[in-house]
């Protein structure tokens, strides 16, 4: 693994990553020409919380990165 192209690695894995944040369980994620297939078909369990992955609040995480910083400036 080590001799093949870390970005196409990184880019298939960012696809997957897209796609389960787009998408609702139960996840079958099996893009052609991807080595990383996610499938959470059988071994969902929503009773007890498992075979779900979190999504992320891009509001919030916008609010956060434009909110001032209570912490001082570093000093020259």
């Amino acid at each position: 693994m080590l001799d093949e192209d870390r970005n196409q690695i990184f880019a298939e894995a960012i696809d997957v990553i897209l796609a389960i944040w787009a998408g609702e369980t139960p996840y079958d994620i099996d893009f052609e020409n991807n080595r990383f297939k996610v499938t959470t078909a059988e071994t969902r369990y929503l009773d007890v919380g498992y075979g779900i992955m979190p999504k992320t609040y891009p509001a919030a995480a916008s609010r956060r990165s434009s909110a001032p910083s209570s912490r001082p400036s570093p000093r020259a």
